[in-house]
């Protein structure tokens, strides 16, 4: 075996021992001494020249397993590419058409008056003039793109109805006879029926937000002297109740707080059934720019998990589909995406990223009020690396390409690290303000790790459940 040590993380399970061969992107089975052996290899208190090498371990790296092989050169796929991406081939617009809202959510980073990371809400909004702008830069730089999405953003996008309107009847006239999809996420308070009637009829599709039953949407999402579900609910029955089809393609964004009961959260899809038949999107709440970090109850912890049991039952066929809760459900279908997506390889290239960034700009280029340009609507707006451009100078394609390659700032550490392939860190997690901050960016790599070997033994579960019960 070559004294280079093989580029590998060691798994075990109460069935048996395998390693994940970092190189080939898969899982390999192997009898104990074999694991004992590349146990002490990787801690160093083993070599070729110190211990008989067992045969496995030999017929192994006859096959190609166990290579030693890491990335020299930490570069995106794409970063060649970009440039002429950004100039042909934009397919997605968000617009933020105000920085107001009408409720002040607690976990909202835009309502932390203190907040120094991110801006606050403000009575600004976008005009119709940087409206058309906006739009127009879109309709410039999309000759390639198959589909066309202009998206809304606030604060509340929906204080801004007309506005909107008029940039739906105005992108209709600018890509004419190209497929146009519009997308809105809105708390539902101000969705009545004349704006529902609207958005319906010109191929808008509607996220809204809910975060559980009335007790826990309301400890957040309030407005100024109550709470938002009764409104939010009083609007979608008229949806439900016109739209009998249509509402079945609306999303429901769900932010959870995990200090709450998550039996409790989930009894909102119990209490009003037509939930369960639109798509669900949900994630804890998002702390990467806030002045709290998230905290979990050990209630919230210990239900969790057993409705993750639950899902892995049904993965095995045990369980049907109706019987795991609407969040569990959405989770079983984000890992059998994942399942799907995980194919071994020969080895690892030359060049190489983590998976993490996705092509900025292009993806889904947001737009402010100002006109100012950045990588998505979930960045910060008061960062110098986030802000890409604006709708007078274009997109700075050099930046973009700093930013899909933000692991260049870690390289040392992500050249050697087994999860290379698995990490989904953003330029979000080194964002410095003015800085690409790699030691920001370090902090948040356990947690990758920790994902990583989650879903690899997840694999080892599903595969040896088929195989031994």
């Amino acid at each position: 075996m070559s004294e280079k040590k093989p580029f590998i993380k060691l798994l075990r399970s109460p069935n048996g021992e395998y390693f994940y061969d970092v190189n080939r992107n898969e899982i390999v089975p192997i009898q104990k001494e074999s694991y004992d052996y590349l146990e002490k290899l990787l801690e160093g208190s083993e070599s070729k020249s110190t211990s008989e090498v067992p045969s496995e371990i030999s017929q192994l790296e006859m096959s190609g397993y166990l290579s030693g092989n890491h990335v020299k050169t930490i570069e995106h796929f794409y970063t060649p590419f970009l440039k002429d991406m950004l100039k042909n081939d934009l397919g997605s617009l968000c617009l933020q058409v105000t920085q107001n809202c009408n409720l002040r959510c607690e976990y909202c980073i835009y309502s932390e008056s203190k907040n120094e990371k991110q801006r606050a809400h403000s009575s600004g909004r976008m005009s119709e003039g940087t409206m058309m702008r906006a739009i127009d830069y879109l309709q410039q730089h999309s000759q390639n793109a198959q589909r066309i999405t202009v998206s809304f953003y606030g604060g509340e996008p929906l204080l801004e109805f007309n506005l909107i309107k008029k940039a739906i009847l105005y992108a209709e006239e600018e890509f004419e006879g190209r497929p146009l999809t519009f997308n809105i996420t809105t708390n539902g308070t101000l969705l009545t029926k004349e704006v529902a009637d609207f958005l319906f009829s010109h191929n808008t599709n509607i996220s809204i937000s809910l975060d559980g039953p009335k007790q826990i949407h309301d400890q957040h999402r309030r407005m100024k002297s109550e709470g938002s579900f009764d409104r939010l609910m009083h609007n979608m029955n008229y949806i439900v109740n016109s739209y009998p089809n249509e509402y079945k393609h609306m999303n429901i964004s769900m932010v959870i707080d995990p200090q709450n009961s998550f039996n409790e959260i989930i009894s909102v899809f119990d209490q009003y059934p037509f939930l369960r038949e639109m798509t669900l999107m949900y994630s804890v709440i998002d702390d990467i720019y806030s002045n709290e970090s998230n905290c979990y109850s050990a209630q919230y912890i210990t239900e969790s998990q057993y409705h993750s049991f639950l899902g892995i039952l049904y993965e095995l066929n045990q369980l049907d589909k109706d019987a795991l809760s609407a969040i569990t459900a959405t989770e079983v279908d984000d890992s059998y995406e994942s399942i799907q997506k995980f194919r071994p390889s020969v080895t690892l290239g030359e060049k190489g990223a983590p998976t993490g960034p996705c092509l900025t700009g292009h993806r889904r280029l947001f737009c402010d009020i100002h006109g100012n340009l950045f990588p998505c609507e979930r960045v910060s707006e008061k960062s110098k690396i986030m802000n890409i451009g604006t709708l007078d100078s274009g997109i700075d394609s050099n930046k973009c390409i700093s930013i899909i390659n933000v692991a260049q700032s870690t390289a040392a550490q992500c050249k050697d690290c087994w999860a290379f392939q698995f990490c989904h860190q953003c330029i979000r997690t080194a964002d410095g303000g003015d800085h690409i901050d790699s030691s920001q960016r370090l902090s948040h790599c356990k947690n990758s790790r920790q994902n990583a070997e989650h879903f690899l033994n997840h694999l080892i579960l599903l595969d040896e459940a088929r195989r031994l019960y």
